[in-house]
């Protein structure tokens, strides 16, 4: 299992999970904002749209099937009113 802990700013972290089989995306949201979870590819197309509206305070976890997904390098994009960061993720 391939674990890793991203701060996303002040009010969010994610921790990307990696078993072989599923890609889990593990949010915790300090504060309650209208957000946008994405992946993108490295051609800057969105590949998959996780989550889009209101994400209340707490842990959410938004999981995908790797066959979904073909290997190679992307970029998990949140996004709110205040905050836009990119973290890379690949798949191998």
């Amino acid at each position: 299992l391939d674990a890793r802990l991203v701060q996303l700013g002040s009010h969010t972290s994610i921790e990307v999970h990696d078993d072989g089989s599923t890609l889990s995306f593990l949010v915790r949201q300090i504060v309650r904002a209208d957000a946008e979870l994405s992946l993108y590819d490295v051609t800057g197309r969105r590949a998959l749209l996780l989550h889009r509206g209101m994400l209340e305070r707490g842990e959410h976890t938004f999981t995908v099937g790797r066959s979904s997904l073909p290997a190679g390098m992307y970029f998990l994009v949140f996004t709110t009113d205040q905050l836009r960061r990119s973290v890379a993720v690949l798949l191998d």
